[in-house]
This record gives C-alpha cells, structure tokens and sequence, in this order.
C-alpha cells in the first residue's frame, strides 16, 4: 500500500501538506503549509513529497529563528537532523552515501556563508551527532513495565501524541525545561481547564520519571510546571452522601442493576469496579470474594450485610458459577481494554444522579463532589460512628492497614469483626430483590 502520509487529494491533484505547530502560527500566519505538487499520479506525488516537506521544514525553522534569538548552528543541526530523518533516509529518497555527503555539505556551506566559518564548523559538530530519539521512542516500554491500567495508558499515550503534534521537530535530547515550558504556556490549547492541563502534565511527568530513573534523560523538565487552580480549598473536596441523599438515590432507582449496585456499595464500602466484576462464585458461604481490585489490599472477602442476602440469593438462583452477578453489563472487557467493565454502570449512575437532583458542585468545578465514590465515603462515616476501630475498617473497605504491628505483623481481622463492621451499617431500610 502506498504511504500517503501528508498527502492530500483535492480534486485531482495531489498536494503535501504539513500542520504548523500552534506556537509557531502566528509567526507563519497560517495552521498548515501546503503545496500543489501538481500531479494526479500518485506515485509521481510521493517522489515530489520529499522536496516539499524540505520547504515546508526550512519554512519552520526561519519561524523559529524569528520568534527567539538562538545558535544559529544548533537550529541548522536541528533542521539537519529532521531533514535526515524524514526525507534522505526514507528510502523513496533513493539516495547514496555520496548525495547525503553533498547534502550536508551544501547545508555547512550555507550556514558558513551567513554566519561565518565557527557557525559552520559548530553546525558540522552538532550535526554529526546522532539525533535525540523521538519523544515517544520507549512508551512502549514503560508500559510493559509500569502497573498501570489500560485508561491510564491511554491517557498517557494521548498526551505525547498531543506533544509530537505541537512540534514534531522535538526529540528527547532537546526537550529541556524552556520547551516544556513554552509547550505548557502555548501547546495545550484544547482545553481552557487548568485541572485537564494539569492530568496532561501528570501524565507526561510519569512518563519522564521512567527515563530519569532508567537513565535515557538527565532531567524531568515536567517538574514543576503544574498550573496553579484557583479558588480550590479543603472545603470543596469530594464527599460522602449524606443520609438524605442515601434515601433519595435508593428510593428512586427503578433500574434493577443500578438499584443492587447502589445498594451493595452503601452496605459493603466496595469500589464500583469491585461490584461489577463479582462472579456468581465470589457470592458464597456469606462473604464477598474479591479477587481483582485496585490495590493489594484490595484482594479481600467482605461478609455480606443481611440486608443484601435475599438480593444475592435472587441474582444468583439459575446460574453458573462463572456468570456476573449483575449480568446486565455484558461480558468481560478484554486483556488491556480501555473501558472498564463498570464504565456504563458509572455513567448511568452520574445520569440518574443528576435527573433527581443529587448533586454538589463547587463553584469553579466541573466535577461534583458526590459520585458513586460517596457510597464508599459514606459507609465508612457511618462505620466510625458506630465505633468500629479503624484497623477493622481498613480491613473491610481494602485500605492499606498502617504501622508496623498491625501492617505487618497481623494476620488481619477476623471474618466475625468484618462481620460486626458490616453489620454496623444499620440506617438503610433493605428493600426486597430487585430481580
């Protein structure tokens, strides 16, 4: 198959074209570059590309050189080396050892002519250097060897995407912390929220700690380039329902999955993902098996609150072992799947939330400070009052059991003081099944 890559048919003719990274814009005063290469043959098109893409990259680096005063050397290696990369070496380029040789020849004599012979004789030196990888040269690794889930990943993928869009030219090499920071003040122009600003710097940040410690850069440049976000205090962080909400969200739901759903998250503090993944299985001898969760801690049991046993009976009457408890959702994602099986559960929980009228946002936020999340909250609020230790707690929601003598040397709590936790839990009014 023929690459077209920065080709584009218009009518009959094809024409190359390159977008114009956003700091770079008003400067060239247009989005994208391109150039009729005044042919309706496509293979003919791809042998003129590379001539166009040279004019399009010098066009580049005049823009640059204007907009900042720099080496003049180093911008002639930098062109040098994108030039290298995306046209002499690409083999429709066709061209021997001897044309490259004369290529950079010409380009040292240019430089010599303009800014007299050091330039030329730095251009050369930096030039014969090896390029920096491409930004994304070991993503691919750091995926391998992170524990990172799949949405994460494909959060951070995104954000170097949007990174190699903003200035294709950047590689690992030249990516220091006055790139990071203009790409912060002018490249993240899809959105005007600093806290998804923000998640984008996370996200390469995360991706740069990897290198550091793998010894691939020097420096992470993301440090400290978070943006600040105003008018946010302790005051608006999120928060558990309040008994009121607890009334109004399990009185109203008519929809048989999201009703038990609520229902086992107030009376068992597990995560939303948790519930979805249960199996007919992990429903037996009076507890909750969780076998995949967030964290290690995670992997627990928890007793089934009484209120919920003639629900689970019911859901799981007639099935196999290995079907869902709540079915509803459909199969298993599959291995490094993006959507988790709980994603549509969520959102028609934040739908039905809305619709009758249980909501908090702060001023400033787009996020409400209740979600599925605060049933969790909420069961562990009503689990302190009730004066459950905290260690028990910990135990039953999945938290990481601090200190030594008890996050190391016990065994953890009994299933009777899971039991009595649960169980403590006594404000709902436990409705028949749903199913």
């Amino acid at each position: 198959m023929a690459n077209t890559t920065n080709l584009e048919l218009r009518g009959r003719t094809w024409w190359a074209y390159r977008t114009v990274p956003p700091s770079l814009r008003t400067m060239v005063g247009k989005r994208n570059l391109r150039r009729s290469l005044e042919t309706s043959d496509l293979a003919e098109a791809i042998r003129r590309k590379p001539a166009a893409m040279a004019e399009f990259a010098e066009i580049l680096e005049q823009a640059r050189t204007s907009s900042g005063s720099r080496d003049p050397a180093e911008l002639g290696a930098r062109r040098w080396h994108q030039f290298e990369s995306q046209i002499v070496r690409q083999p429709e380029a066709n061209l021997s050892a001897e044309d490259r040789a004369h290529l950079f020849i010409t380009e040292r004599l240019k430089i010599e002519a303009q800014f007299g012979p050091d330039a030329g004789q730095r251009f050369e030196q930096m030039a014969s250097k090896p390029a920096g990888e491409r930004v994304d040269a070991h993503l691919t690794a750091f995926h391998a060897q992170t524990r990172t889930a799949p949405k994460t990943k494909a959060e951070q993928a995104t954000a170097i995407r949007r990174l190699i869009a903003w200035d294709p030219s950047l590689n690992l090499r030249t990516l220091d912390r006055r790139a990071a920071g203009r790409y912060v003040s002018d490249g993240l122009t899809f959105t005007q929220s600093p806290v998804t600003k923000n998640k984008q710097i996370t996200c390469l940040s995360a991706y740069w700690r990897w290198l550091l410690r793998k010894g691939i850069v020097d420096e992470n440049p993301w440090r400290e380039q978070f943006l600040p976000i105003r008018g946010h205090t302790d005051t608006q962080d999120e928060r558990p329902f309040t008994d009121a909400e607890i009334t109004t969200l399990l009185a109203n739901a008519v929809d048989a999955r999201l009703a038990d759903a609520m229902r086992i998250a107030a009376l068992s503090g597990m995560r939303i993902e948790e519930i979805c993944l249960l199996r007919v299985a992990d429903c037996a001898d009076g507890l909750f098996n969780i076998r995949k969760a967030k964290t290690q801690a995670g992997v627990r049991v928890v007793p089934i609150h009484s209120g919920l046993t003639q629900m689970i009976h019911a859901r799981c009457r007639g099935k196999r072992p290995e079907d869902f408890l709540l079915h509803e959702l459909g199969p298993t994602p599959t291995t490094g799947a993006i959507r988790a099986r709980s994603d549509p559960l969520s959102k028609q929980f934040t739908r039905y939330r809305r619709e009758i009228g249980v909501d908090a946002l702060a001023s400033g936020h787009r996020r409400s400070l209740v979600n599925f999340h605060s049933f969790r909250r909420w069961f562990i609020t009503k689990a302190e009052h009730a004066g459950i230790p905290p260690w028990t707690i910990e135990s039953v929601v999945g938290h990481k059991r601090s200190g030594m003598t008890l996050g190391v040397y016990s065994e953890g709590s009994s299933v009777e003081q899971l039991r009595a936790c649960v169980e403590a839990i006594t404000e709902i009014v436990c409705c028949p099944p749903t199913i």
